[in-house]
């Protein structure tokens, strides 16, 4: 009997193993939006209750945080994704427009522009150093603009697909998030029951991945959201017609360490200095200095009140690498991922030390 029991239970664990697999396959399409749904269920979670409590209706309060979101999140990151491409694109048609009509004596010209070392440069160190790099510098600079092309190109060419395959995504999000921001509750003590860990290190972890998600949240995306923001303010003052991709760019290089958004906007100070003059470059550098250095200074630890307790570096590193290996999802999967094993062990240090 007891044989026969254990062979059941066998057959049942194999059964469920199988559905499980099948139910992830299945719904493997929609992985994206659906932990994309959990991440702003984890930072708008606290709204909904307090406006559930309010409205004395979890429907009606997922109704309003769902509507919120899609406005606040999602219609403008879609006009400001097709607008970062339409100016991606001038940008690049721009560049090799302006490298195609350059001759030595205007590049010349233009390195007498450049501020401190400008003064230095002699015609003969210039065509001096020209004759040794020239090859370097024209196959780095068409390397350049051929991918920085061919990606926009690709981008423009799949922009109907791409629109249609975001907006079924964006609907699962939406779909997702109110349902799932509805039964919450629900939904994390189901997770606890079946889980074979005991409620004290179930609610141990749950609470590392939502102080993760917040650390993330506030304390990187937060602060690369700002510096993008004043970024913006001085891209538009000098060159309005690619302020958002610039603002892009420098969102996009706040999470890289250790230059960060300097991998922007130094390289652009000495592209006013060329337009504008060297008054206006520096006065680009000293609000670049003053601003956007600033607000990783300043504005960081405000944010990441709620940050969670380990090293700064590691952190760091965990979201870079999670943002290179999984696209920008994985900002906030490889923090979790990084967290939770170190949240584990320290559980199995206390259990079995």
């Amino acid at each position: 009997m007891l044989k026969k029991d254990k062979k059941i239970n066998i057959s049942f664990t194999i059964f469920l193993i199988i559905l499980i697999i099948l139910a992830i396959y299945t719904i493997a399409p929609f992985f994206t939006p659906i932990v994309w749904s959990m991440i702003a269920i984890i930072v708008f979670y606290p709204l909904h209750k307090k406006l559930s409590h309010i409205l004395k209706s979890e429907n009606l309060s997922s109704l309003i945080i769902t509507i919120l979101i899609l406005l606040i999140v999602v219609i403008p990151f879609s006009v400001f994704g097709v607008l970062i491409i339409e100016q991606g694109i001038y940008l690049v048609q721009n560049a090799s427009a302006f490298l195609m009509s350059l001759d030595q004596q205007k590049v010349y010209l233009i390195s007498k522009k450049l501020p401190i070392i400008g003064k230095h440069i002699t015609y003969y160190k210039f065509l001096r150093f020209l004759h040794l790099n020239a090859p370097t510098i024209n196959q780095a600079a068409n390397s350049i603009l051929t991918y920085a092309a061919s990606f926009l190109g690709d981008q423009l060419k799949n922009m109907v697909l791409f629109l249609g395959s975001f907006m079924l995504k964006a609907l699962i999000f939406l779909m997702s998030t109110f349902f799932m921001l509805r039964d919450w509750d629900k939904f994390i003590d189901f997770v606890k029951d079946i889980t074979p860990i005991n409620t004290k290190d179930f609610d141990t972890i749950l609470k590392t991945v939502y102080s993760t998600v917040l650390s993330v949240v506030y304390g990187f995306v937060g602060t690369a959201l700002i510096q993008a923001i004043f970024g913006f303010f001085m891209y538009y003052y000098f060159t309005p017609n690619y302020a958002l991709v610039l603002a892009f760019a420098t969102f996009m290089s706040s999470f890289i360490p250790p230059l960060g958004t300097a991998l922007v906007w130094i390289p652009y100070g000495f592209y006013v200095a060329y337009q504008s003059g060297l008054l206006a470059s520096l006065e680009a550098f000293a609000y670049s200095i003053l601003f956007i250095i600033g607000s990783d200074n300043f504005v960081r630890p405000l944010l990441m009140k709620k940050a969670i307790h380990i090293p700064y570096i590691l952190l760091s590193l965990s979201v870079l690498g999670g943002l290179f290996s999984m696209g920008f999802l994985g900002m906030f999967l490889g923090p979790i991922v990084f967290t939770t094993l170190i949240t584990a062990f320290n559980i199995y240090k206390e259990k079995f030390s």
